[in-house]
């Protein structure tokens, strides 16, 4: 799917498509029942079930994109820096975070519990999203449904790929869904989304005028952009709702109204007109 506020204004952009969607969970949501949607909030996720209808801005998110170091995880651009770090990735998406590294290897002395487990994702050697939908409203237990819920969560929200497929390196990490807080999901995020942001920096100018698919959770960098602006209270009738968790907040309207107040008034796609305050301003020593 491209990415974009849903209408052809942004087909010059059409180049840029991503895998990102709350879509899928957001049609799923109202199926599960009272148990099942407990499950999903013990299991630290339950702001998947209440996330807004919306999509990202891509000319906003390819600015930001141009202005991160991916080596730090900071956004900077003269004197403005932010940083994407965990706590500001669990604001945005309401994650119940822990410490432990992802398992992204399958242990040798777990091969015979992992493999019947993907094998009942996979349609021929791939393991398709429409697949996980269809194991995931078909699971009667705890367990199985939360690992479903969780692998079409990193498909589509947390850590999309460039295919319509799930990723069966996270199973290893699944097969206890009840140590699932223990892992450090924030910190993998922010690693594949700045693994991204580095694959879009090496484009070259004719491949992005091709169709480039990019991965990971892109709104997190519109977002934490928006919430660190200082804008007006003034300026114009839309107010941002702030509240948390970001994920389940969040509209096109803000985005597009950030996108109005903050771009350049001399050359197109082009933002940054707006301070950060100064409780967000670091020092930044010259290179």
């Amino acid at each position: 799917m491209s990415l974009g506020l849903g209408d052809k204004k942004n087909c010059d952009v059409e180049h840029f498509k991503t895998r990102f969607s709350v879509h899928r969970i957001r049609e799923l949501a109202p199926t599960f029942t009272d148990t099942q949607r407990e499950w999903i909030h013990d299991a630290g996720v339950g702001a998947l079930l209440s996330m807004s209808a919306f999509s990202v801005p891509v000319k906003l998110v390819q600015w930001i994109m141009k202005h991160i170091d991916p080596l730090l995880s900071e956004f900077r651009l003269k004197n403005k820096v932010f940083v994407i770090d965990r706590p500001l990735v669990c604001k945005i998406l309401e994650l119940q975070n822990g410490t432990r590294p992802l398992n992204l290897f399958p242990d040798p002395e777990n091969m015979e519990a992992v493999m019947p487990i993907r094998d009942q994702y996979k349609e021929g050697d791939r393991a398709k999203l429409k697949k996980c939908i269809e194991v995931l409203k078909a699971s009667k237990d705890r367990e199985s449904f939360i690992r479903s819920f969780m692998l079409l969560a990193l498909g589509t929200v947390y850590c999309p790929g460039t295919s319509n497929d799930v990723s069966m390196e996270y199973v290893n990490s699944l097969i206890d869904t009840s140590e699932l807080q223990t892992y450090d999901w924030a910190g993998h995020i922010i690693e594949v989304l700045m693994d991204e942001v580095k694959k879009y920096q090496n484009f070259s100018p004719a491949r992005l005028q091709q169709d480039h698919q990019m991965g990971s959770c892109l709104p997190i960098l519109a977002i934490a952009y928006m919430d660190h602006l200082d804008i007006p209270v003034d300026r114009g009738s839309h107010h941002i709702n702030y509240d948390l968790p970001r994920i389940c907040n969040v509209s096109n309207k803000d985005f597009m109204f950030v996108m109005e107040v903050d771009k350049s008034r001399l050359q197109p796609n082009v933002y940054g007109k707006l301070p950060i305050p100064d409780k967000y301003l670091l020092l930044v020593l010259p290179l």
